[in-house]
């Protein structure tokens, strides 16, 4: 039996100090418990289409209960969450209670203007930056983490506009402040690498989109990138690329202006 030395005390202190912390702090309010309407699963869903009912029949119940041990934990949440943010690696359970209901795309769009004093552009899908239909050892894996961190980042950028309106664009989020800020700063060269040599760069742009997820059959092919690369300087904040159910709504989350 291995012999329990300060270190070994020490770490399984830690271990276990972190394990309460995040499960205290992921504890679902009763917003993430509400019951979703509209559309929820595919028309030839046979498993959704029997689940579904019973979840929706306990929904009360189960937000009653959220609603109680959110209000009870409440003093330990606010002493262990600086904890587990210092730490970044804060988990929740609304991958379980609202799972998602539509395709994001991260596009990054660079600017720039030719020795002739023409304008060009080029956009990159940043998010996702991985396909899951083919395996290319451990690159994949490491941008599988980069996929990964990217929509944490957003998603908890989008979580502190809706539950700050009145805080501007580069407001303190679980991941720091001006997150989309460092994401434009990342990308920008090398997105500007697609651009002709010699381009002096004017413009950075970050773009985010969502659509609806698309039945089973339905082709998963859009023109996001193309329009974006084609967009006139300064065009306007908003932007709907597609057909039918699979249009794109894409709006400009942030520009960078280059002297």
């Amino acid at each position: 039996m291995a012999k329990a030395t300060p270190g070994r005390l020490l770490a399984s202190a830690f271990i276990a100090l972190y394990l309460v912390a995040n499960s205290v702090v992921a504890i679902p309010g009763p917003r993430d418990m509400e019951r979703l309407t509209g559309e929820r699963f595919s028309p030839d869903d046979q498993v959704s289409r029997f689940v579904r009912p019973r979840l929706d029949a306990i929904q009360p119940a189960a937000q009653r209960l959220a609603a109680a041990t959110w209000t009870a934990t409440e003093p330990l949440r606010r002493r262990l969450g600086p904890l587990v943010r210092r730490v970044r690696l804060a988990q929740n359970w609304r991958m379980f209670a609202q799972p998602p209901r539509t395709n994001v795309l991260l596009a990054c769009r660079v600017e720039g203007r030719l020795p002739n004093g023409e304008t060009v552009s080029h956009a990159v899908q940043i998010l996702p930056g991985t396909d899951d239909t083919q395996f290319r050892g451990i690159t994949f894996y490491r941008a599988r983490y980069r996929d990964k961190a990217l929509s944490n980042s957003v998603e908890a950028w989008d979580r502190m506009r809706r539950d700050h309106p009145e805080w501007d664009e580069q407001g303190e989020t679980t991941y720091g402040r001006d997150v989309l800020g460092r994401i434009g700063r990342y990308f920008t060269p090398r997105v500007a690498r697609g651009l002709p040599p010699g381009t002096v760069i004017t413009r950075a742009e970050v773009w985010h989109g969502t659509r609806p997820i698309a039945p089973r059959g339905f082709p998963e092919e859009t023109a996001a990138l193309p329009a974006l690369s084609s967009l006139p300087s300064g065009a306007a904040l908003g932007l709907k690329v597609g057909v039918d159910r699979a249009v794109w709504v894409l709006r400009r989350v942030l520009v960078v202006e280059h002297p």
